[in-house]
């Protein structure tokens, strides 16, 4: 809706953490907020009631429809190290029950993260290491709707480095990732040309 903002960051942004001593930054969880929109500034900042000091959680993304965010956890419960896991979320954007992890189709033994959704609901795209890709981190995407099993998005995105953060438009038929295939991690911008997922090809570094 442009006015709700979901983002992680340490806990140690938490006014009333106390937990650990404020130097000891290696005991700081990802967790993640949510800002409201007012008078053009993000005010009204939230710590999710998802959030735990015990784990991490971090990376999320909305649904188009507003009703659900997926997010990536190392929470109990899980399959690996960092899984993929959603949350109903209300009118007001507050999580709804406990978070579902997305299950073995989507996750396994390694990690899984950077759920993002495209804007028709239809498919997810996650990066992971747990699987035989190209390189380290690929990136894939699963159709929700379908029962085809998770496919890969191809040596025209994903490198023998890691890949990861995938975002894309439909309007604009324009994306973005995240790859450190140069040794550093760059943003590249992706065009699809023949309207098909695994035929995005690579324009330019941004």
């Amino acid at each position: 809706d442009s006015k709700t903002m979901y983002f992680s960051s340490e806990s140690q942004r938490l006014k009333n953490y106390n937990k650990v001593p404020k130097d000891k930054l290696k005991y700081s969880k990802n967790m993640i907020f949510k800002a409201s929109l007012v008078n053009s500034k993000w005010e009204n900042i939230i710590c999710l009631p998802i959030n735990d000091i015990a784990f991490s959680s971090s990376n999320p993304c909305v649904s188009r429809d507003g009703k659900t965010l997926y997010f990536s956890s190392d929470r109990p419960g899980g399959f690996g190290g960092v899984d993929i896991w959603k949350v109903a979320i209300d009118n007001n954007g507050m999580p709804l029950g406990s978070p579902e992890n997305l299950g073995s189709i989507i996750n396994t033994e390694a990690n899984e993260s950077f759920p993002f959704i495209s804007d028709d609901n239809s498919k997810l795209y996650f990066s992971s290491n747990g699987r035989n890709g190209f390189g380290a981190y690929d990136i894939y995407f699963y159709e929700l709707y379908k029962e085809e099993g998770v496919k890969n998005l191809g040596n025209t995105i994903n490198s023998k480095s890691d890949d990861f953060a995938f975002s894309f438009s439909e309007k604009t038929k324009i994306g973005f990732f995240s790859s450190n295939r140069e040794g550093n991690d760059n943003i590249y911008m992706v065009k699809n040309t023949c309207k098909k997922d695994i035929d995005l090809l690579v324009q330019d570094k941004k």
